[in-house]
Parts: structure tokens; C-alpha cells; sequence
């Protein structure tokens, strides 16, 4: 087994096809003796090296096409962020009219219920009796305007939220903070258990390795 190439390659081809040849004998080592512990061991540093010549390999055309693509994003997001800024703009003022719109709807369905209850009571009132005919109200009763409608254009119902009392918060819409709990079971490992409570920690073992 090589224990690492120091071959500055100038080939794709090449680099590819020595690079899977020592792939495939690398994994097929067996681990179960302090022996082969110890090849595997040697294989995995050497694995560091081979790390390092695909970086060199590729680090030309990577740093040329990523400058490139840094360029070409940049302006993109130039007239993107533009566009989308405007887009906002127009969405917010767009927003506030249809809720404008709702609210006169709304005003006007209330009128015209009121103005169609006082109907049936004016009705009831003019019912005919044996000394008076009957007398039919004149009752204007106001139609409800049709929000506006544009082509292409969709109107959909969002909402939000703000805290107003964190003590009635169910306990299910609690976030645990994942973050700080593997900090701190990083830092203490067995004892986090009793530090953050209600989590069980697990001991693993992982393997790290240098170049040789």
C-alpha cells in the first residue's frame, strides 16, 4: 500500500485512474489484528496526501471559474436585488389596497345587513289591519362592490404572530436549542446529562487522522 503520492499530476485521466486504484485497495483492508490496524491507519494518513494533490489538481480551474462565477452572481444579484426591492414596494402598496378593499367590503356587508333587517322591520310594522291598508317601506338597501381583480395577479391570506405571554406557551412549540446542547455535551460529556436534563448522551468514538 503507497503511503502517498506526491505527484503533481497533468492529466485528469491519470489522476483519476491511480486515484481509484488506491481507493479500491485501501478499502478493501481488513481491520480485526493490531496489524492490520496498523495498515489501515498508515492507508488513512496516506489518504491526506492524495487529498492534497486532487486539491492542487483542481485549485487552478476552481479559483478561475469560482472568479468568474463570483463576477457573474454579483451583477445578477445586482439587478435582482433592484427588481426584487421594487417588487416589495409595489406588494406593499398593492397589500395595503386590498386591505383597504376588505374593510369597505366589510363596512358594506354590515350596511347592507343592517339595511335589510330594518326592511323586515319596517315590513312587519306595515302589516295591513282592518283600519289601514297595507304600506310597502321604502328601504335603500346598499350592494356590496366586488374587491378588484387583476390577470395573473393572486391575492392570498398570510398571518403572523408576537408574543404577548410566554408563561401560556404550550411546552409542545418549545425549540430546544440544539446548538448549545451538543456545546455542552461536547464540553462535558457524561455530566451534560444532569446539567441540561431530559437527554440521554452517547459515547462514540471517532477516528482522526494527519498526513504521514
Amino acid at each position: 500500500m503507497p503511503a502517498t503520492t506526491e505527484t503533481t499530476f497533468t492529466a485528469l485521466d491519470e489522476l483519476r485512474t491511480s486515484f481509484e486504484a488506491y481507493l479500491a485497495e485501501i478499502q478493501a483492508v481488513e481491520v480485526s489484528t493490531p496489524e492490520q490496524y496498523e495498515a489501515a491507519a498508515f492507508g488513512l494518513k496516506s489518504l491526506k496526501g492524495w487529498i492534497k494533490d486532487i486539491t492542487d489538481y483542481f485549485e487552478p480551474d476552481r479559483k478561475r471559474t469560482y472568479d468568474a462565477y463570483t463576477a457573474v452572481t454579483t451583477q445578477k444579484a445586482l439587478y435582482i436585488n433592484k427588481a426584487e426591492a421594487v417588487e416589495k414596494v409595489i406588494k406593499s402598496k398593492m397589500g395595503a389596497f386590498q386591505k383597504a378593499e376588505q374593510d369597505r367590503i366589510r363596512q358594506q356587508q354590515i350596511a347592507q345587513a343592517q339595511a335589510e333587517a330594518e326592511a323586515r322591520r319596517q315590513l312587519a310594522a306595515s302589516m295591513p289591519t282592518p283600519d289601514a291598508p297595507a304600506m310597502v317601506p321604502e328601504v335603500i338597501i346598499p350592494q356590496v362592490q366586488e374587491p378588484t381583480k387583476v390577470s395573473g395577479i393572486s391575492i392570498t391570506k398570510v398571518y403572523r404572530w408576537e408574543l404577548e405571554d410566554s408563561s401560556k406557551v404550550r411546552p409542545i412549540y418549545f425549540k430546544i436549542d440544539e446548538a448549545m446542547v451538543s456545546k455542552v455535551v461536547r464540553d462535558f460529556g457524561p455530566d451534560a446529562s444532569g446539567m441540561v436534563g431530559g437527554i440521554r448522551v452517547i459515547e462514540d468514538v471517532q477516528i482522526g487522522s494527519r498526513r504521514g
